[in-house]
């Protein structure tokens, strides 16, 4: 009986050290993100945005982007380009 005892003991021992060091790993890991969050967070307020207002600021940004694309793909060539390129005169 007592061997099972020390058995049950020692396994419980096992598992509470075990806990510890996950606990301890864990939290590092937490303190490593937080930190990493506050540096990016400080990286997009230098860059002149607030960090609450990022997924907008994204949205208008790729918003733009696809205008611009939009508004590129008229000049290259095999694009829809318009009608009147036959009145174009280059230069020799």
């Amino acid at each position: 009986m007592t061997t099972n005892f020390d058995r049950q003991l020692k396994m419980l021992k096992n598992e509470f050290e075990q806990a510890k060091s996950d606990k301890v790993r864990l939290e590092t890991r937490k303190e490593e993100a937080s930190k990493r969050r506050k540096e990016a967070a400080k990286k997009i307020k230098d860059m002149g945005y607030d960090p609450k207002d990022l997924a907008t600021v994204i949205a208008e940004k790729e918003k733009n982007l696809t205008e611009v694309m939009e508004d590129a793909r008229q000049y290259l060539p095999g694009e829809e380009v318009a009608d009147d390129d036959d009145d174009m005169e280059f230069e020799e």
